[in-house]
């Protein structure tokens, strides 16, 4: 095994780690929508119309978590799922920051720092991959 075969596969297993992650959030959005959307913007999260919303969000972060994991376990379309997270992610941040003034600054600052870093290794991870990765790889 090469050094980039090295490399790749560890990426791979980063892209899967993450997956789980989101997938798992994304559950915990559409389980219990008023205790993320809380840790999220405050106590607005425990409205009805907040959670519709947390759940609708929920599902995109379960099957972008899914297809990340299942393209590092396929070893094909890496950069696509990596994008689609990274683009979800940059938007969260982006959204907390419009917000800011209407949520808690604590609150804010948290989903900054995770969003905001989540798309940042996003970026990371795209710059590490190759242009496009061989179903052997």
């Amino acid at each position: 095994m090469t050094d980039d075969d090295d490399q790749l596969a560890q990426l791979r297993q980063m892209i899967k780690v993450g997956g789980y992650a989101r997938a798992t959030f994304g559950l915990a959005m559409l389980a219990a929508p008023g205790l993320v959307a809380d840790g999220w913007i405050g106590a607005d999260g425990k409205r009805r119309g907040v959670k519709a919303l947390t759940r609708a969000l929920g599902i995109r972060d379960l099957l972008i978590g899914a297809g990340a994991i299942l393209a590092a376990n396929e070893r094909r379309d890496l950069r696509r799922w990596v994008e689609f997270g990274m683009v979800a992610d940059a938007t969260d941040a982006l959204a907390t920051l419009l917000a800011v003034g209407s949520i808690p600054l604590r609150k804010a600052a948290l989903v900054l720092l995770v969003a905001g870093g989540a798309a940042g290794a996003g970026g990371w991870m795209l710059g590490q991959l190759p242009e496009e990765v061989p179903s052997t790889a």
